[in-house]
């Protein structure tokens, strides 16, 4: 065996990726966090808990393009034995006109659009046969099969309450950013390496306030 194996040119012990890694750490410094515009935040990395004020999504909404249906009406739909709803309307991605469904009745919805009152579930194209005024359903789908429910991303949470959605150490991606504009948000970021250094660069935190 090398007796010299681990140790560096003058006798000096070899550190370890990790030990050398912590000790780097321990003495880094993170810049104090400065505001900037939401869309100069991405790559940056939270500092602060960001509060929701709102439910996302907002409403229960189509994950797919299909028919909105009560999952009761289509329970017994196989291929032998599809179920034949009539299409009382049709709902695209952001439109704000409420819809009412009936029992045995379907309305052609977008990916994106809000249930009608009563559907609680989405049979996509695929399980289904025809189209236009009335649609044959071929394979039955279960209660929330193909919807997005309301607050499945992200709960709002009060202002004033001990907990938050905890971005602290998260780097703000795409998604995060765009969350943050639907709750009408700054964002706060610090940019540069410690000593100086280009902006995007090395340690960096975000923190959100009220527009």
């Amino acid at each position: 065996m090398n007796p010299l194996a681990g140790q560096l040119p003058g006798g000096a012990a070899m550190r370890s990726v990790a030990e050398q890694l912590e000790r780097v750490l321990a003495i880094a410094v993170t810049p104090p966090p400065v505001r900037t515009a939401i869309s100069e935040a991405q790559g940056l990395l939270c500092a602060e808990e960001v509060v929701a004020s709102s439910a996302l999504p907002a409403f229960d909404q189509a994950a797919v393009d299909g028919y909105a249906v009560r999952s009761v009406d289509v329970a017994i739909a196989s291929a032998g034995h599809p179920v034949v709803l009539p299409v009382v309307g049709e709902i695209e991605a952001g439109a704000r006109t409420p819809h009412r469904l009936q029992p045995n009745q379907t309305v052609y919805v977008a990916t994106g659009a809000a249930l009608p009152t009563l559907a609680d579930a989405v049979v996509p194209r695929s399980h289904t046969q025809g189209g236009g005024a009335r649609v044959s359903v071929v394979k039955p789908v279960e209660s929330g099969h193909y919807v997005r429910r309301t607050g499945e991303d992200v709960q709002p949470v009060a202002e004033d309450a001990d907990q938050g959605h905890d971005q602290r150490g998260h780097r703000a991606d795409g998604d995060r950013v765009a969350a943050a504009e639907r709750f009408h948000r700054h964002l706060a970021a610090v940019t540069g390496m410690p000593g100086g250094g280009p902006p995007g660069a090395g340690f960096a935190s975000v923190s959100t306030a009220h527009r």
